[in-house]
């Protein structure tokens, strides 16, 4: 019963990139491809089921020193396995690697 109760409905979660531990719906994840008409746009949409603006604010994705301010103190990275994730399923989904 359990089985086909899998079946009629999306209660089943995927892992987001192999490896990653982040997990989302099945049919969440399928709405929001649906919803995306571009990589930019379902790029936009991952990373904000996955941080909260309290995670970015005051971060950059890389924690990169910048190379038009040289200068300036870099900020630290976001979460790192989160950010690998989203990159990950984003290069399997658009980029075919």
């Amino acid at each position: 019963m359990k089985k086909e109760h899998k079946k009629c409905l999306s209660d089943d979660y995927v892992e987001l990139f192999p490896g990653s531990g982040l997990k989302l719906d099945r049919s969440e994840l399928a709405a929001m491809q649906t919803m995306s008409s571009s990589m930019t746009i379902f790029a936009r949409n991952l990373f904000r089921k996955f941080f909260d603006p309290e995670d970015v604010l005051g971060h950059s994705l890389l924690g990169r020193k910048s190379t038009s301010l040289p200068n300036h103190v870099p900020l630290p990275s976001v979460d790192s396995n989160k950010r690998d994730a989203v990159i990950g399923k984003l290069q399997i989904d658009f980029l075919f690697l």
